[in-house]
């Protein structure tokens, strides 16, 4: 059996997020505290701004303890090294929430711009890609 099923569901979650953390990328700071209707009760702007980092952390521990509990399958050393590349990368993202394709080419060094560090990292991953591809098949 694949994880096809689970994939789709986690892209869904992640789907959901980015088109909420897109929408919130737009909020003026002094709109934060007005009150925003969340299902039956009423919220602080901020406070729900909030809930998208805290409630997959939530669900991260609940569903690491279903797994434990029920003596789930277990991540090989690979599969937690690639948890930590995706942590990573997640934190790369982030960086990008308040930038614009006109920052791209801000740099502090000569020669290193956004957009110069981006077009590394795309050309490496994808270095690591044919270099565990090579590994896969022998």
């Amino acid at each position: 059996m694949g994880n096809e099923e689970t994939m789709r569901l986690v892209r869904d979650v992640l789907e959901a997020q980015e088109a909420a953390i897109q929408k919130a990328c737009a909020i003026p700071t002094e709109k934060l505290g007005m009150q925003v209707p969340l299902g039956q009760r009423e919220v602080p702007l901020r406070a729900l701004l909030y809930m998208l980092v805290n409630h997959p952390r939530e669900h991260s521990t609940e569903i690491k303890k279903v797994l434990a509990e029920t003596k789930g399958p277990r991540a090989s050393e690979a599969q937690n090294i690639v948890a930590q590349a995706r942590e990573s990368m997640g934190n790369l993202v982030g960086n990008f929430t308040a930038l614009d394709d006109k920052d791209l080419d801000r740099q502090f060094e000569e020669g290193r711009s956004i957009r110069v560090i981006l077009q590394h990292l795309a050309r490496s991953h994808q270095n690591y890609l044919r270099a565990i591809e090579k590994a896969l098949e022998g």
